[in-house]
Formats: structure tokens, sequence, C-alpha cells
């Protein structure tokens, strides 16, 4: 198997396993902290059996393509602190992106990543 098969094969099982664990909530918020094209977050909603679906991405021209499926798109750069408004999400995803970001710290505590459980 060579370095890319293996690679994929993670990535589908990551994707199953994040998919695994979510509930259906038609009222539920959804944010994809680096979205892409929107595929995933897609998915996502599917799953949830929600049209609230939020994405953050750096690339314009992928920001783009989200927002033609519907996504409600900001277009930020992850290392900066987000021109989002206060919002509540119930699912917020953010698979394959630390090992894009320089200052993880920052990322991991700004408080669209914080969750609080009752």
């Amino acid at each position: 198997m060579n370095l890319l098969s293996l690679y994929h094969n993670v990535d589908l099982e990551n994707r199953k396993t994040v998919l695994d664990l979510i509930e259906v909530n038609e009222r539920a918020k959804i944010m994809d902290l680096g979205c892409s094209d929107g595929e995933f977050a897609l998915r996502i909603a599917q799953k949830a059996k929600t049209l609230n679906i939020f994405g953050v991405e750096f690339l314009k021209e992928a920001a783009q393509r989200a927002r033609s499926r519907g996504i409600r798109v900001c277009q930020a750069d992850l290392n900066e602190i987000l021109p989002l408004a206060a919002e509540s999400f119930d699912v917020v995803h953010a698979n394959q992106v630390l090992e894009h970001l320089s200052e993880t710290d920052r990322f991991i505590i700004s408080p669209v990543c914080i969750t609080y459980y009752p």
C-alpha cells in the first residue's frame, strides 16, 4: 500500500467516525472550520437533517464553491480571530485543520472551538 492510498483510507475512516457521532437534530447549527468546497459539511448536515450550515474557508475559490452549495461561508484565516458574530453551534467540525495552523493554542481556545456541556 502506498502512502497516498494509506492517507485516503485513514481519511475515509475518520470521516465515517465523525458522521457516526452526528445525531438527528433538524434545528442543529453546523460549523465546519476549513470547510473547503463544503462537501463534507453537507454530509454532516444531511446526517443531522438540518439546513443550518456554516463554514470558514481560507481559499476564495473553495469558499465560493461552498457558498454555491448553500453554505453560509466566512472567508477567513483560522490563524486570526474570526470575524464572526456571537453564534452558538451544535456541531463544530475542524478535521484536517490543525496541521495548517501556526497558532494552534490560540485556535483551540478560541470561543468557536470551546464546547460547554451541561
